[in-house]
């Protein structure tokens, strides 16, 4: 049985997010590359790129975030 809480979160097929014990892990089957951070605020980073934008139409809108 498959646990929910532990299991990937797919985003795409480039991307597949998990949090686990306030450890947020983005990782890219693509590129092999796994980023871990226990900084929630890169959950509104990914948010804002839900829908495809510019780094500039985030900059413009996310001001305090670079």
């Amino acid at each position: 049985m498959r646990d929910r809480h532990t299991e990937p979160w797919i985003v795409s097929r480039y991307a597949f997010i998990s949090w686990s014990l306030g450890r947020i892990e983005i990782a890219s089957p693509i590129s092999g590359v796994t980023f871990q951070t226990d900084n929630p605020d890169i959950l509104h980073v990914i948010h804002t790129f839900a829908q495809a934008k510019t780094i500039e139409e985030v900059v413009r809108t996310q001001g305090k975030y670079p």
